[in-house]
């Protein structure tokens, strides 16, 4: 029994260092040197605002969003009125409250959101609706005990 054992031994031995390895090199990904993520709402109520966040993608530290602190931001509507936004420091949103008066967004109308990046490139949107508001409705809530077999 202990020569079937060196047998197996040497055979698998031989198999293992005359056994081949293949390098394969991947190629990088292709990726662009950079892009933006732009990301705007108008939150209807009194008054009614309007926040921007403008992101770069692909910073070559991180895979994190970086927010662009430096960049132009305004809201244009179809008829030609705009609203410049203001940057927020601490959240890194681009800002505006709109006056109904200077900057009317009646449901059915369209804007548009415009930005203007310190290296000259400028990002516009396509035209967006305003769309009506749900109506209110009725909320409510309760608790409810659950039993739970273990």
């Amino acid at each position: 029994m202990s020569k079937v054992k060196i047998y197996l031994l040497l055979l698998i031995g031989a198999f293992g260092w005359n056994s081949c390895l293949d390098e394969i090199e991947i190629a990088p990904a292709e990726r662009p040197d950079s892009g933006y993520v732009i990301q705007g709402e108008i939150i209807a109520g009194e008054p009614v605002t309007a926040e921007v966040r403008v992101e770069e993608l692909f910073f070559f530290t991180s895979n994190i969003n970086r927010p662009v602190k430096d960049a132009q931001v305004r809201i244009v509507a179809e008829g030609g009125a705009s609203v410049a936004l203001n940057l927020n420091a601490v959240s890194s949103l681009y800002e505006a409250t709109l006056d109904p008066a200077d900057f009317p967004m009646p449901e059915g109308s369209r804007y548009r959101v415009e930005v203007s990046l310190s290296d000259g490139n400028e990002i516009v949107s396509e035209w967006d609706e305003i769309m009506p508001l749900v109506p209110k409705g009725d909320l409510s809530w309760r608790f409810v005990n659950i039993e739970v077999e273990s």
